[in-house]
């Protein structure tokens, strides 16, 4: 077992001397006395760097740290935050194209469950991220800044024109300890040896307890993220909160992010075009301001064609569900190539206030049947909901009351795209988002307090691991029916009936044809292929699985719309008939 490497790997990670080409740099130095301290000593303050953080067509920099204090500068490249114990900068440090960080991927990989891959190998891309402080006369440290570089190369040509990267810098105490590291399968793993073992002998991933499988506030750890485009330039830096996301697709090797900006960071909101001109607010304006994104492996499909659900949510944009802007993001970790990504739009008040102009205040979001925004006491209104389900709705007044709370038109298109797309993991209690607003909201339509779906996570349909609930003939909707008490009684009329069957036929000649997803999957994948095979080569190294992920979904929507139809009108005459 390899855990018991992992405390001394990550000491000698955070403690090493830094492996790069340094040049007229001064050796690690203890603190400094206070005694050196002037009563009158300006505050610390920040780092200046002679080079802007991006990629460089040069094979290597003589970079310049200072500060206008004059204060000696200490940094380190494998993320954490420089102590008064750190490398000292003197005159200037060669950046240059090594691999200044490889240690923190021999870590992570000790962090990954048996079953899972991930590669230490030397031809992929990589980056230096240089994080330092100015060092007062006192000991006291100035705020740290960092930077990423990336030499000897073009991003462009290396990743394509559409593409934005991602640096992520965190502490590695704060990914990898075994108390407190979000990454790490730690003290929570060691306390459910037993469990674990079991769970991991049979291949019980979704049993396993560790630390990256918790979630919350408490999981949460600072970072800093510097993103680029194809013009080698810095696009945005921010510092952040990061979590890891996702449920059972936790157990990968590529691990998923959310991404969240905070007054107690340094900054509430992220000032930037995120998404670009696609991406647009009620009035028609381009969203610049974030509080928050995703950057998601692929979930269930993380090691297979990752694109499932951005592709999936694309196609259905125009129905009357909430879904999220996306884009394909490379992101790094404190300067190691981590992989590709679909960097995702994130759910939450401020999202609905800019798409559907319900102010953030006034929003409840309730995830998987839990509070996600809002109060404590919009805990009534969501039971009002789910109270629906015990309710006989072919009865003409009970569904008029059900209209006065629900959205009819999104729930509908919400529950039609997840049944054509055959989402196995949709129902009460599983990746399921609904959103009203609490008061109501004169001259604003959807500040109607009824309740709207939003639509995520959507790759586990559409022949994913060939398992037969992903298969074209399998009847998707009675599956959902029978473990969404609120979907089984809305069924039970028959005006939703009827809407229900015209949006399947809807989809199933429109945007989720045979013949335009067939379309809509290759062009995808055209796009996409360079990235995913090199993210494969770190992470599974398995293109053929990859391959047959893409000829399965081709395979499902070719199939889907006769057997769709057929269970549909089967379960209808059943349903109509008192079954």
């Amino acid at each position: 077992m390899r855990r018991r490497t992992f405390v001394r790997g990550l000491a000698s990670l955070a403690l090493a001397p830094v492996a790069m080409s340094l040049s007229s740099c001064g050796a690690p130095q203890g603190d400094a006395s206070p005694a050196d301290a002037s009563p009158d000593a300006a505050q610390p303050a920040e780092v200046l760097f002679s080079h802007d953080p991006g990629a460089y067509a040069e094979p290597a920099i003589d970079l310049g740290m200072s500060n206008e204090n004059g204060n000696p500068v200490v940094f380190t490249t494998d993320g954490s935050v420089p102590t008064a114990s750190s490398a000292r900068a003197k005159e200037t440090v060669r950046v240059d194209a090594s691999d200044t960080n490889a240690q923190l991927i021999e870590l992570l990989a000790a962090e990954v469950p048996d079953w899972r891959s991930l590669s230490v190998r030397d031809d992929l891309p990589t980056a230096t991220v240089i994080r330092a402080a100015e060092l007062a006369p006192d000991g006291t440290l100035g705020p740290d800044g960092a930077n990423t570089y990336f030499m000897g190369t073009d991003l462009g040509e290396l990743y394509g024109q559409d593409m934005i990267v991602i640096s992520i810098v965190a502490d590695p105490h704060d990914l990898l300890d075994p108390e407190t590291g979000i990454m790490a399968m730690g003290t929570m793993y060691e306390e459910h040896r037993a469990e674990n073992e079991e769970a991991m002998a049979q291949n019980r991933s979704a049993d396993v307890v560790a630390n990256y499988t918790q979630s919350g506030r408490d999981w949460e750890r600072p970072a800093r993220i510097q993103a680029f485009d194809r013009s080698n330039q810095l696009s945005f830096e921010i510092p952040c909160g990061i979590r890891l996301r996702g449920n059972d697709s936790r157990k990968y090797s590529q691990k998923s992010f959310n991404v969240y900006f905070r007054s107690d960071y340094g900054q509430k909101r992220l000032e930037y075009p995120l998404f670009g001109e696609d991406n647009v607010d009620a009035q028609g304006t381009v969203i610049d301001s974030y509080k928050g994104f995703s950057l998601r492996a692929g979930g269930n499909a993380t090691e297979l064609m990752s694109f499932r659900d951005s592709l999936y949510q694309q196609q259905v944009r125009d129905y009357a569900i909430a879904t999220q802007a996306t884009r394909p993001a490379i992101a790094y970790l404190n300067g190691e190539f981590y992989g590709l990504y679909s960097l995702n739009e994130k759910y939450s008040g401020a999202y609905v206030e800019s798409h559907y102009g319900v102010a953030d205040e006034n929003v409840v979001i309730f995830e998987q049947g839990k509070l996600d925004e809002g109060v404590d006491d919009d805990v009534v209104l969501y039971e009002e909901l789910m109270a629906f389900g015990d309710r006989d709705l072919s009865d003409e007044a009970a569904w008029e009351e059900f209209l006065e709370a629900v959205d009819n038109e999104s729930m509908v298109d919400y529950y039609a795209i997840q049944a054509y797309l055959g989402n196995v993991d949709c129902n009460d209690k599983l990746n399921t988002r609904v959103w009203r607003a609490r008061e109501p909201e004169d001259g604003n339509p959807f500040g109607d307090t009824r309740w709207r779906w939003m639509l995520y996570d959507i790759e586990f349909s559409s022949c994913l691991y060939g398992v037969d609930q992903t298969q074209p003939q399998y009847d998707t909707l009675a599956m959902m029916m029978e473990k969404t008490r609120l979907l089984k009684a809305a069924m039970r009329n028959e005006s939703f009936r009827g809407m229900m069957r015209e949006r399947l036929v809807d989809l199933g000649t429109g945007p989720l044809s045979a013949e335009t997803m067939t379309r809509a999957i290759d062009e995808t994948w055209a796009l996409w292929e360079p990235w995913m095979s090199l993210t494969c080569l770190r992470f599974c190294n398995r293109w053929n699985e990859i391959e047959g992920d893409r000829d399965g979904a081709r395979w499902f929507f070719s199939e889907r719309f006769e057997h769709i139809l057929d269970n549909f009108d089967r379960l209808a005459e059943e349903l109509a008939a008192g079954a």
